[in-house]
């Protein structure tokens, strides 16, 4: 379902930065706003496939740049979401006394979580983690510092992967699994579910290890130019670089997550869930998502303009964009517009030197989306304030 005729508008003068879905002001002659890749921003949808298994999503989650769920999912644990002040958002079933609270006191400039078995991880803007159990918070060694992404599984078994591309291992409970060679270096993802885990190597390969009874880590041979890959208990799946996707490991009552459906294509991120409930998730350039597996139903219609997506047991959530301008940048008199686009969706920039009721004209023609941040550049503003807008169909 595409949206019709949104915008997002923006205003370039001497004034102050000001981040929104409806105006953005920035200062004047000179200044300069980095225009890095952020986390985009929105609202979770979330999903169930079992009428066994309730929907218990809590109201007012906006504002968020991440989720995570373990594979056993909202039937078994919490799951955790990330809002774009830094702070976590945890919920779900309550059989080790988990709410709404159990986010510990303290835990905060969080810029990445990881939902596990028993356990649950956080990754701070400084490289160091947080790690706790029902409201305790649990210590974490010493050598886990300088840390990109974490991954969490069962009996508080977790995973670290640094800046510098190798992997670290720790446990707080039953357990341990032992790391295969080769992954102190050269791997650019993790993941981790409820009875194995799997590493992607900057070649494409992908190292998986823990239990095997189901061929969850026989990762096809000759499988390369991997992009992204996540686990459940059964089955791994992931996506090449050319946006195919690949699966392996074992189906419950021969319900094909491990097969993948013909005429999947431009991946951007996957997902695997359930243990019963076992299933694949994949998120596309377009902003839209396919699922296939146990218990599988219609996708819900008001699941699009997705920008990110985790699965558990019977039940899948998403995070759908609250679209608005994401960074500007001014330099030499000459303002940048950045703005996340789904592909397939049409753009276009309109400038405008009033508001109210404002003249709007076409800054630049019709831009086609790229599933990706879009930038452009208003290469005549004058010295006086400009009002921008972004109109999406």
């Amino acid at each position: 379902m595409k949206p019709g005729n949104m915008v997002i508008t923006a205003f370039a003068n001497r004034e102050h930065l000001r981040r929104g879905l409806v105006f953005c002001l920035l200062t004047g002659l000179g200044a300069f706003f980095p225009l890095e890749a952020k986390p985009v921003a929105g609202h979770v949808v979330g999903w169930n496939y079992t009428a066994s298994v309730p929907n218990d999503l809590p109201a007012n989650l906006t504002n968020i740049v991440a989720i995570s769920s373990c594979a056993a999912g909202n039937y078994y644990c919490l799951n955790l979401a990330l809002r774009e002040n830094g702070t976590v958002v945890a919920w779900g079933r309550n059989s080790l006394g988990q709410t709404l609270a159990s986010v510990p006191a303290g835990v905060q400039n969080v810029a990445g979580i990881a939902a596990g078995g028993d356990h649950y991880l956080a990754l701070k803007g400084d490289g160091t983690v947080y790690a706790w159990q029902s409201t305790a918070l649990l210590s974490v060694p010493a050598y886990v510092t300088n840390v990109a992404a974490i991954a969490a599984g069962p009996g508080g078994y977790s995973l670290a992967l640094t800046k510098a591309g190798g992997v670290l291992s720790w446990t707080h409970g039953s357990g341990n699994y032992v790391l295969p060679s080769g992954l102190d270096s050269n791997v650019q993802a993790i993941a981790g579910g409820p009875a194995f885990f799997a590493a992607l190597k900057s070649n494409g390969v992908v190292v998986a290890w823990g239990l095997n009874n189901l061929g969850q880590t026989n990762v096809p041979a000759g499988t390369t130019n991997f992009a992204a890959v996540a686990v459940d208990y059964i089955h791994g799946v992931g996506f090449n670089t050319n946006g195919t996707v690949a699966a392996w490991g074992a189906s419950w009552s021969g319900s094909g997550q491990a097969t993948v459906p013909a005429g999947l294509s431009n991946m951007v991120a996957v997902a695997a869930g359930g243990v019963k409930g076992s299933h694949s998730l994949v998120l596309k350039s377009d902003g839209t998502v396919s699922t296939w597996g146990e218990a599988q139903t219609a996708i819900p219609g008001n699941v699009s303009n997705v920008v990110a997506i985790a699965a558990g047991d019977y039940y899948n959530l998403a995070i759908v964009a609250d679209w608005k301008i994401s960074a500007m940048n001014v330099t030499n008199q000459k303002p940048a517009i950045r703005f996340y686009s789904f592909a397939g969706q049409h753009y276009v920039v309109e400038y405008a030197t009033n508001l109210p009721p404002g003249n709007w004209a076409p800054l630049t023609q019709t831009n086609l989306g790229t599933g990706g941040d879009m930038i452009i550049v208003d290469t005549n503003a004058p010295g006086p304030g400009r009002f921008y807008r972004v109109k999406q169909w």
